[in-house]
């Protein structure tokens, strides 16, 4: 989700300046992962610690970042991976948990400190009832401590093997049933489940970690001012989120055909015991048939697990897609709006919903067909210990077992729509790029902070100058020899520059800038026509200050440059020509208005103030005492520019 106030703080940079705001939630509410001490509390510390080590079985598929050959791993997904890494330099120290139900996670501030809050959510609240549930040498007791109606949701839960959890007796049985390593496995997956909920979440803040706090200021300001017609932010955080899931389920499947090869080894050793009767079965014979009949029913629980889990899966991505619909899209005027792909974007998102609502309903089928399978499985399970006891004269048919199986891997998995909703991410990466300088990265790229935007201005300068000394040389020629020869208190010119933002709000410029007066006018006494023209060229570079949007298109500037100034004088009495050059050290300093028209084209309107004087022509002005040649371009000055930004 993006930056929220929930007493977590925004902190945006607008104006160059910071600011603090809540939304209503006491300080009694959030609290550290470190000063978590309940018993439910510890758990959710443990749990998120397990989720970033990848120490769940869940999260397994994304341990091994460098295995490009792993096709369920996050490798080459660029900013997916480097999600994952970022959201992991926070635990545990910078999370916190909030006792509130609103959300599932949110990235933002705490007492100043960027973090990642974790809700007390209804997914929360079934991985904290899991891990209390199955925690090892204690199963049973909380079983027993169960309401009907637990008992009941555990019953469903466990099938056919929950009656080992009823008593000690039982459930020591179980244990040596299936081995340490089976057992464990078991109660793991149990004690995990609905984990990869959390670190799908995880994933989706992840996301947003990527991004200064700039940068997620920017954008929700555009959308919520009517530049963007879908929030590009929370939309590449949610398709990260949905591409998560995707990625699970498709490991959530291999996991279950294993299971299933599993069984399938199990069920050729349960049928090494068929034998015709008499003689009697032995009570060694019967042990060995509950072994194998527990072992089997394990990996069935398993299957179950998974198959929950890929259902959990599709309701959270339907919820995704339809919260996202519900606050991050809107019907905007298109010329404002800044993203260039937005026919192409609410195309696949339109499929996306699609995609989405057709596999939930398709994991549903899944889901009963498969559920039919093991329900059968069980069926046969039992009727080889009505056959131990006696009360058949053979076990369930090899073939109808080998059917089941056969039926089994047969179920049509559906595909989870990955490719779409990782286009949809990188096309909102590449809006992000485009508008707002650097993003996390474009899959298959690290993050990179160097991404900038760059600026083209040019333009008209009317410039108001001290000629002083230039004039006082005018005054001597016109009251000497009658002359009507005008001052210089302006001049014209032009400029260019590039510039190259490294944040929203600052960058540098370079560029030039040429300058020109003349004046002319007649000596009366000599009967001579006298002209004066003087033009200078500066090469200036500095720093260019920029506003976030004061209004919908408006934002104030401003730029400091210095730089080295090159002048050429020159006068010519009825073709008597003198002339000279010099150079000069000056800056600039300007400010004014920005008007952009489009995201990429605008005009500028400013005014400032410019220090540069000349004084080394090599030649002398005409009048007693011969003084130098000074010009001085020194004054206030305004621009009209055209900028490109791109």
């Amino acid at each position: 989700m993006k930056i929220r106030n929930f007493n977590l703080i925004v902190i945006p940079f607008c104006l160059f300046t910071m600011f603090l705001s809540f939304h209503g939630y006491s300080q009694d509410q959030v609290t550290p992962f470190n000063d978590l001490e309940t018993e439910d509390g510890t758990i959710l510390k443990e749990t998120i610690t397990q989720i970033g080590n990848c120490n769940t079985n869940s999260t397994l598929f994304i341990q091994d970042l460098t295995d490009s050959k792993n096709k369920n791993t996050l490798i080459k997904e660029g900013s997916l991976s480097s999600a994952w890494d970022k959201v992991r330099q926070y635990n545990p120290d910078r999370f916190v948990y909030l006792n509130d139900g609103k959300y599932m996670m949110l990235h933002g501030y705490y007492n100043g400190n960027i973090c990642i809050s974790v809700y007390n959510s209804p997914e929360l609240q079934s991985v904290i009832h899991n891990q209390k549930v199955f925690k090892s040498g204690s199963v049973v007791a909380a079983y027993n401590a169960m309401s009907n109606e637990n008992k009941s949701d555990f019953n469903k839960k466990l099938g056919k093997l929950a009656p080992y959890f009823e008593d000690e007796e039982n459930h020591t049985r179980l244990k040596k049933y299936l081995g340490k390593e089976l057992y464990d496995n078991l109660l793991k997956n149990l004690n995990e489940e609905n984990m990869h909920l959390l670190a799908g979440g995880m994933i989706h803040e992840g996301m947003h970690a990527l991004l200064t706090d700039e940068q997620t200021y920017n954008i929700q300001e555009d959308f919520e001012n009517n530049y963007l017609s879908m929030e590009l932010n929370e939309l590449r955080s949610y398709m990260a989120e949905i591409n998560y899931h995707c990625r699970f389920c498709n490991w959530a499947k291999k996991d279950i055909d294993s299971h299933w090869n599993n069984i399938n080894k199990l069920i050729k050793e349960l049928e090494k015991c068929r034998r015709k009767k008499p003689p009697e079965i032995t009570v060694e014979e019967k042990e060995k048939i509950e072994e194998i009949k527990a072992q089997i029913k394990a990996h069935i629980a398993m299957i179950r697990v998974r198959l929950r889990e890929i259902n959990e899966s599709a309701k959270r991505m339907e919820f995704l897609m339809a919260d996202y619909r519900k606050n991050y899209i809107k019907n905007i005027d298109p010329k404002k709006d800044k993203i260039n792909s937005k026919l192409q974007l609410n195309s696949k998102f339109g499929k996306l919903e699609v995609a989405v609502a057709t596999f939930k309903k398709d994991i549903g089928t899944y889901t009963a067909d498969m559920e039919k399978v093991l329900s059968e499985l069980e069926s046969i399970l039992d009727l080889w210990n009505v056959w131990a006891d006696c009360k058949i004269t053979i076990p369930p048919a090899q073939e109808t077992t080998k059917r089941l199986i056969t039926n089994a891997l047969k179920i049509k998995f559906p595909d989870p729509p990955l490719k779409l909703s990782d286009d949809i991410k990188t096309a909102a990466e590449k809006e992000i790029t485009r508008n707002y300088f650097q993003t996390g990265a474009l899959p298959g790229e690290s993050v990179d902070p160097g991404i900038q935007r760059f600026g083209l201005t040019t333009g008209a300068i009317f410039s108001f100058v001290n000629m002083s000394a230039l004039n006082n040389y005018f005054d001597y020629l016109n009251k000497t020899w009658d002359g009507n020869i005008e001052p210089i208190h302006n001049s014209f010119g032009f400029d260019f520059n590039v510039s190259y933002f490294f944040t929203q709000n600052i960058g540098i410029k370079a560029g030039i800038e040429n300058l020109n007066s003349k004046t002319e006018g007649t000596l009366e006494a000599y009967g001579s026509n006298y002209k004066s023209s003087n033009q200078t060229t500066g090469i200036l570079a500095g720093l260019e200050f920029m506003t976030n949007p004061i209004t919908e298109n408006i934002t104030l500037l401003g730029s400091a440059c210095v730089g080295p100034y090159f002048s050429r004088y020159s006068e010519n009495e009825n073709g008597f020509l003198t002339e000279g050059t010099d150079n000069s050290f000056g800056y600039k300093l300007a400010g004014g208005l920005e008007f952009m028209i489009n995201h990429s084209i605008g005009i500028q309107i400013n005014s400032g103030y410019r220090s540069v004087k000349f004084n080394d022509f090599n030649t002398n002005f005409f009048m007693p005492g011969n003084p130098p040649v000074e010009l001085d371009y020194s004054g206030f000055f305004g621009e009209l520019k055209a900028i490109v930004k791109f």
